[in-house]
Protein backbone atom coordinates (compact mmCIF):
# COMPACT_ATOMS: atom_id res chain seq x y z
CA UNK A 1 0.00 0.00 0.00
CA UNK A 2 1.55 3.62 -1.28
CA UNK A 3 2.10 5.89 1.76
CA UNK A 4 0.71 9.78 1.39
CA UNK A 5 2.92 12.08 2.29
CA UNK A 6 1.28 14.92 3.60
CA UNK A 7 1.87 18.51 2.09
CA UNK A 8 1.65 21.79 3.14
CA UNK A 9 -1.88 23.36 1.93
CA UNK A 10 -3.53 26.46 2.34
CA UNK A 11 -6.80 28.22 0.77
CA UNK A 12 -7.93 31.79 0.26
CA UNK A 13 -10.77 33.71 -1.24
CA UNK A 14 -10.60 37.52 -1.99
CA UNK A 15 -12.76 39.63 -4.21
CA UNK A 16 -9.77 40.71 -6.50
CA UNK A 17 -8.87 37.08 -7.27
CA UNK A 18 -11.42 34.63 -6.18
CA UNK A 19 -10.22 31.24 -4.32
CA UNK A 20 -6.90 30.02 -4.61
CA UNK A 21 -4.30 27.25 -3.19
CA UNK A 22 -1.47 27.46 -2.50
CA UNK A 23 0.17 23.71 -1.95
CA UNK A 24 3.62 23.57 -0.41
CA UNK A 25 4.58 27.16 -1.87
CA UNK A 26 3.02 27.16 -5.32
CA UNK A 27 -0.42 29.35 -5.77
CA UNK A 28 -3.36 28.44 -8.15
CA UNK A 29 -7.01 29.04 -8.65
CA UNK A 30 -9.00 26.49 -7.47
CA UNK A 31 -13.51 26.36 -7.74
CA UNK A 32 -15.08 26.90 -5.02
CA UNK A 33 -17.33 23.62 -5.91
CA UNK A 34 -13.77 21.46 -5.54
CA UNK A 35 -12.62 23.52 -2.23
CA UNK A 36 -16.28 21.69 -1.21
CA UNK A 37 -15.82 18.17 -2.93
CA UNK A 38 -12.40 18.09 -1.90
CA UNK A 39 -11.95 19.57 1.75
CA UNK A 40 -15.49 19.58 2.64
CA UNK A 41 -18.50 22.01 3.33
CA UNK A 42 -16.75 23.48 6.89
CA UNK A 43 -13.38 24.32 4.98
CA UNK A 44 -15.39 26.16 2.56
CA UNK A 45 -17.12 28.28 5.08
CA UNK A 46 -13.77 29.01 6.71
CA UNK A 47 -12.61 30.19 3.98
CA UNK A 48 -15.26 32.42 2.43
CA UNK A 49 -15.76 33.40 6.06
CA UNK A 50 -12.72 35.14 6.36
CA UNK A 51 -11.68 36.60 2.99
CA UNK A 52 -7.65 37.66 2.29
CA UNK A 53 -6.21 35.35 4.90
CA UNK A 54 -4.80 32.23 4.47
CA UNK A 55 -6.56 29.39 5.83
CA UNK A 56 -4.07 26.44 7.14
CA UNK A 57 -5.92 23.03 5.93
CA UNK A 58 -3.23 20.25 6.87
CA UNK A 59 -1.77 20.02 10.07
CA UNK A 60 1.68 21.49 10.23
CA UNK A 61 5.14 19.55 9.36
CA UNK A 62 5.84 18.72 12.72
CA UNK A 63 2.63 17.69 14.29
CA UNK A 64 2.07 14.50 14.85
CA UNK A 65 -0.95 12.87 15.75
CA UNK A 66 -1.21 9.31 17.06
CA UNK A 67 -3.37 7.00 18.56
CA UNK A 68 -2.42 3.56 20.63
CA UNK A 69 -4.53 0.85 20.15
CA UNK A 70 -3.95 -2.73 21.10
CA UNK A 71 -0.42 -1.68 22.82
CA UNK A 72 0.72 -0.23 18.93
CA UNK A 73 0.82 3.32 17.95
CA UNK A 74 -0.89 4.18 14.73
CA UNK A 75 -0.18 7.53 13.11
CA UNK A 76 -3.12 9.94 11.85
CA UNK A 77 -2.30 11.07 8.25
CA UNK A 78 -4.97 13.64 7.01
CA UNK A 79 -4.91 14.03 3.51
CA UNK A 80 -6.67 15.68 1.11
CA UNK A 81 -10.06 14.12 0.14
CA UNK A 82 -9.24 13.46 -3.51
CA UNK A 83 -6.01 10.88 -2.41
CA UNK A 84 -8.41 8.57 -0.11
CA UNK A 85 -11.24 6.77 -2.06
CA UNK A 86 -13.00 5.63 1.28
CA UNK A 87 -13.92 6.98 4.59
CA UNK A 88 -10.62 5.91 6.09
CA UNK A 89 -7.50 3.81 5.28
CA UNK A 90 -5.83 1.24 7.98
CA UNK A 91 -2.69 -0.02 7.18
CA UNK A 92 -1.46 -2.46 10.40
CA UNK A 93 1.64 -3.00 8.70
CA UNK A 94 3.17 0.75 8.14
CA UNK A 95 0.79 1.35 11.63
CA UNK A 96 -0.79 4.11 10.04
CA UNK A 97 -4.38 5.38 9.57
CA UNK A 98 -5.41 7.73 7.05
CA UNK A 99 -8.58 10.25 6.67
CA UNK A 100 -9.41 12.69 4.22
CA UNK A 101 -9.67 16.24 5.43
CA UNK A 102 -13.42 16.27 5.41
CA UNK A 103 -13.92 13.12 7.11
CA UNK A 104 -16.17 13.48 9.96
CA UNK A 105 -15.06 12.31 13.36
CA UNK A 106 -17.02 8.82 13.16
CA UNK A 107 -15.08 7.91 10.59
CA UNK A 108 -12.05 8.24 13.09
CA UNK A 109 -13.65 5.70 15.54
CA UNK A 110 -14.42 3.12 12.61
CA UNK A 111 -10.53 3.35 11.97
CA UNK A 112 -9.61 3.03 15.71
CA UNK A 113 -11.94 -0.04 15.72
CA UNK A 114 -10.46 -2.12 12.54
CA UNK A 115 -6.92 -0.96 13.66
CA UNK A 116 -8.08 -2.96 17.00
CA UNK A 117 -9.08 -5.73 15.42
CA UNK A 118 -5.20 -6.54 14.45
CA UNK A 119 -3.73 -8.78 17.19
CA UNK A 120 -0.41 -6.68 18.57
CA UNK A 121 2.79 -8.84 18.21
CA UNK A 122 3.79 -10.60 20.67
CA UNK A 123 7.34 -11.56 21.70
CA UNK A 124 7.79 -14.57 23.68
CA UNK A 125 10.85 -15.28 25.30
CA UNK A 126 11.73 -19.15 25.96
CA UNK A 127 11.18 -20.07 29.75
CA UNK A 128 14.46 -20.42 31.75
CA UNK A 129 15.96 -23.82 32.20
CA UNK A 130 15.00 -25.50 35.43
CA UNK A 131 16.26 -28.19 37.70
CA UNK A 132 14.40 -30.14 39.58
CA UNK A 133 14.86 -30.56 43.43
CA UNK A 134 13.56 -32.71 46.53
CA UNK A 135 11.07 -30.97 48.58
CA UNK A 136 8.80 -31.03 51.19
CA UNK A 137 6.52 -29.33 53.79
CA UNK A 138 6.42 -29.22 57.81
CA UNK A 139 4.37 -27.38 60.34
CA UNK A 140 1.31 -27.91 58.76
CA UNK A 141 2.76 -25.89 55.55
CA UNK A 142 4.29 -23.26 57.71
CA UNK A 143 7.60 -24.51 56.58
CA UNK A 144 8.86 -25.52 52.91
CA UNK A 145 11.99 -27.13 52.72
CA UNK A 146 14.65 -27.45 49.77
CA UNK A 147 17.28 -29.72 49.37
CA UNK A 148 20.38 -27.60 47.18
CA UNK A 149 22.95 -30.43 45.90
CA UNK A 150 26.12 -29.57 47.86
CA UNK A 151 25.01 -26.86 49.75
CA UNK A 152 22.21 -28.27 52.06
CA UNK A 153 18.82 -27.80 53.10
CA UNK A 154 16.99 -24.77 52.56
CA UNK A 155 14.30 -23.50 54.43
CA UNK A 156 11.55 -21.06 53.86
CA UNK A 157 8.74 -19.72 56.62
CA UNK A 158 5.66 -18.73 55.04
CA UNK A 159 6.08 -15.49 57.00
CA UNK A 160 9.79 -14.49 55.09
CA UNK A 161 7.68 -16.22 52.00
CA UNK A 162 5.32 -12.92 52.44
CA UNK A 163 7.69 -10.56 53.16
CA UNK A 164 9.87 -11.48 49.65
CA UNK A 165 8.20 -11.95 46.27
CA UNK A 166 10.82 -14.03 45.11
CA UNK A 167 10.79 -16.67 48.21
CA UNK A 168 6.72 -16.35 48.27
CA UNK A 169 6.71 -18.05 44.18
CA UNK A 170 8.85 -20.81 45.34
CA UNK A 171 7.16 -21.18 48.17
CA UNK A 172 4.07 -21.64 46.27
CA UNK A 173 5.71 -23.71 43.82
CA UNK A 174 6.58 -26.25 46.74
CA UNK A 175 3.33 -26.58 48.15
CA UNK A 176 1.68 -27.00 45.19
CA UNK A 177 4.19 -29.83 43.65
CA UNK A 178 3.21 -31.07 46.72
CA UNK A 179 -0.52 -30.85 46.26
CA UNK A 180 0.06 -32.56 42.73
CA UNK A 181 1.91 -35.33 44.29
CA UNK A 182 -0.58 -36.14 47.15
CA UNK A 183 -3.41 -36.01 44.38
CA UNK A 184 -6.07 -39.19 44.31
CA UNK A 185 -6.48 -39.62 47.94
CA UNK A 186 -4.16 -41.86 50.15
CA UNK A 187 -1.06 -43.11 49.62
CA UNK A 188 0.71 -46.89 50.45
CA UNK A 189 3.98 -44.77 50.84
CA UNK A 190 4.92 -41.13 51.38
CA UNK A 191 5.45 -39.67 47.91
CA UNK A 192 8.68 -37.98 47.08
CA UNK A 193 7.95 -34.00 45.79
CA UNK A 194 10.18 -32.27 43.64
CA UNK A 195 9.74 -29.05 42.65
CA UNK A 196 11.74 -27.44 39.55
CA UNK A 197 13.37 -24.09 40.21
CA UNK A 198 15.55 -22.14 37.73
CA UNK A 199 18.81 -20.74 37.91
CA UNK A 200 17.82 -17.42 39.13
CA UNK A 201 15.52 -19.24 41.96
CA UNK A 202 18.29 -21.41 43.41
CA UNK A 203 20.28 -18.03 43.60
CA UNK A 204 17.63 -16.19 45.51
CA UNK A 205 17.68 -18.78 47.85
CA UNK A 206 21.11 -18.19 48.58
CA UNK A 207 20.91 -14.72 49.52
CA UNK A 208 18.88 -15.08 52.22
CA UNK A 209 19.66 -13.61 55.76
CA UNK A 210 20.40 -16.93 56.91
CA UNK A 211 24.27 -18.58 56.97
CA UNK A 212 24.80 -21.25 54.71
CA UNK A 213 25.58 -24.28 56.77
CA UNK A 214 29.11 -25.32 57.29
CA UNK A 215 30.73 -28.49 56.98
CA UNK A 216 33.65 -29.44 58.23
CA UNK A 217 35.97 -31.27 56.32
CA UNK A 218 36.85 -35.00 57.82
CA UNK A 219 40.55 -35.29 58.13
CA UNK A 220 42.07 -38.62 58.72
CA UNK A 221 43.94 -38.10 62.19
CA UNK A 222 47.08 -40.42 63.05
CA UNK A 223 46.70 -43.01 65.96
CA UNK A 224 49.70 -43.75 67.84
CA UNK A 225 50.27 -47.42 69.35
CA UNK A 226 52.04 -47.97 71.96
CA UNK A 227 54.75 -51.20 72.07
CA UNK A 228 53.40 -54.52 73.69
CA UNK A 229 55.21 -57.31 74.85
CA UNK A 230 54.08 -58.86 71.05
CA UNK A 231 56.33 -56.39 69.85
CA UNK A 232 53.53 -54.29 67.90
CA UNK A 233 55.01 -51.39 66.07
CA UNK A 234 53.36 -48.20 66.37
CA UNK A 235 51.00 -46.89 63.51
CA UNK A 236 52.85 -45.02 60.96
Amino acid sequence: MSHFIPSAVQLRYSGAHGPLLRNDGRTKPIALDDIERLYGEFVLNEVMENPGRWVDVTAPDDAVLAATVNERVFTINVVPADRVATDFTVDADAGMITLPVNASMFSLVQALHTARQHEPSVVTKPAPPSMPYRCWSTRGGEIVCIVLPGIGKREIAMESAAARPPLRDIFNKVRDAEAKAWAGGLHATRPKVFVDLSDDEVESLLHRDTPLPRLRPITARPLQLRHTSDGTKPAA
